[in-house]
C-alpha cells in the first residue's frame, strides 16, 4: 500500500487553487527555525514517517464499509463520459479518489484500517474540485495536438466530401499521430459529421451534409 500511495503523489503533490483575482501576501512563519517547525509540525513529522517506516515491512490490509464502497462506486459511476477532455476523467479520477478515501482512514489519528463513509466523502468532495478544475482549465479546441489532428482529419474528409482511409490518412500524415488519427474518426462518427463505410478491402469515409 505504501509504494502505491507514494507513487500516486499523494502525500508530495499540492492541490492548488487557480483564482483569477490579485492574491493578497501574507507573512509567513520563518520555518528555518528549527525550533518553530518543531512546535507547529514535529508531532505530525514523527507520526507520519513512523507509520511509514513501520508499513515498509509489516503490510497493512485495509477494509471498507460497504456503505463506503457504495458510495465511492456510484461517483465513480456517474463521472462525466466526456471525450472532449484530453484525460480519462474515469479511470483516473475514480482511482484517485479510492486512494484519497485510504490514505484518510490510514492517516487519521488514531489510526483506522477501515475505510468508513466520513472517509468515502471527504474523497469525493476532493475529487468533485479536481474533476471541475480540469474542466474549467481543459484546453478549447485547437489548442492541443489532439484537436489539431482532428481538425486535420475533419477538414480532410470535408474537402474531399469521400474519401478513402488510406488516402486520408496520406492526405494529413496520419501515421504520425495514428492513435490520435483513430480517435477522430470514432469523434466524427459519433457525433454524426461522418459515416465509415467498407465494400471489400476498401474503407471510406463519407462526409455529412448538414440539412
Amino acid at each position: 500500500m505504501a509504494s502505491h500511495m507514494m507513487d500516486s503523489g499523494l502525500f508530495g503533490r499540492f492541490y492548488i487553487v487557480g483564482s483569477e483575482f490579485k492574491p493578497v501576501k501574507v507573512l509567513l512563519p520563518d520555518y528555518s527555525d528549527p525550533e518553530l517547525f518543531q512546535e507547529h509540525f514535529g508531532a505530525l513529522r514523527r507520526d507520519v514517517f513512523s507509520r511509514l517506516d513501520y508499513l515498509r515491512d509489516h503490510p497493512l490490509r485495509m477494509t471498507i464499509a460497504p456503505d463506503a464502497r457504495q458510495r465511492l462506486q456510484d461517483w465513480e459511476n456517474a463521472l462525466p463520459d466526456d471525450e472532449d477532455m484530453d484525460r480519462d476523467l474515469t479511470s483516473r479520477m475514480g482511482l484517485h479518489v479510492w486512494r484519497v478515501a485510504m490514505a484518510r482512514a490510514w492517516g487519521a489519528i488514531p489510526q483506522r484500517t477501515e475505510i468508513t463513509v466520513e472517509d468515502a466523502d471527504a474523497a469525493i468532495r476532493l475529487g468533485e474540485y479536481q474533476v471541475r478544475m480540469r474542466q474549467y482549465y481543459a484546453p478549447t479546441p485547437g489548442d492541443s495536438p489532439k484537436w489539431r489532428h482532428l481538425n486535420a482529419v475533419k477538414a480532410a474528409v470535408e474537402q474531399a466530401g469521400q474519401i478513402s482511409i488510406r488516402e486520408l490518412r496520406r492526405t494529413v500524415r496520419g501515421d504520425r499521430f495514428p492513435e490520435d488519427f483513430d480517435w477522430s474518426l470514432a469523434y466524427l462518427e459519433k457525433r454524426g459529421q461522418v459515416v465509415a463505410r467498407k465494400a471489400g478491402k476498401s474503407h471510406t469515409v463519407c462526409w455529412v451534409l448538414e440539412n
